[in-house]
């Protein structure tokens, strides 16, 4: 815990009235985008972001003027120069027996942003959660320590206890 507080002091922050994001610099995440749009202001593509209450973090690059709003992540990854990731902060997931960095904890916390015990657009079923897609390295992106695998039509995890 005491890692991402650090973490959370190391980056820049924005608010709302509601809502914290963190601004990563130097750090980008592989997430999947749900909407796209165009525009040179950093803020307008963070409050539209917050007008859905799925949407997680957003990616921004301002010299190609687009936003896109992301409502899943599973990775992350050092990237010298860049500036244009910003995640919410959310709730601290813990689980029993899993020790992670500041980073990974984030990407885990992002993962399980909706507070439910499956990521978010996952179906829950008695044990597990699924994650139905075509795309068998989807499912591999994830890190190992998430135990999100593939089971031949999708993303199988356990679910939250």
């Amino acid at each position: 815990m005491y890692a991402l507080l650090i973490l959370l002091l190391i980056f820049p922050t924005i608010y709302s009235d509601e809502y914290q994001f963190i601004h990563f610099l130097g750090y980008g995440f592989a997430a999947n985008y749900f909407i796209k749009f165009s525009t040179t202001n950093v803020t307008e593509c963070i409050y539209e972001c917050i007008s859905y209450g799925y949407c997680v973090g957003v990616q921004f690059d301002r010299s190609e003027a687009m936003c896109w709003l992301n409502d899943q992540y599973n990775a992350w990854g050092y990237i010298p120069g860049f500036c244009g990731a910003y995640v919410i902060n959310t709730t601290m997931i813990d689980i029993a027996g899993r020790k992670l960095g500041a980073m990974d904890q984030l990407l885990q916390n992002l993962v399980y942003a909706s507070a439910d015990v499956c990521p978010f657009g996952y179906d829950e079923d008695t044990t597990k959660c699924f994650y139905k897609i075509d795309d068998e390295s989807y499912c591999e992106n994830y890190p190992s320590f998430l135990g999100i695998s593939w089971n031949g039509t999708g993303c199988v995890v356990p679910k939250l206890s």
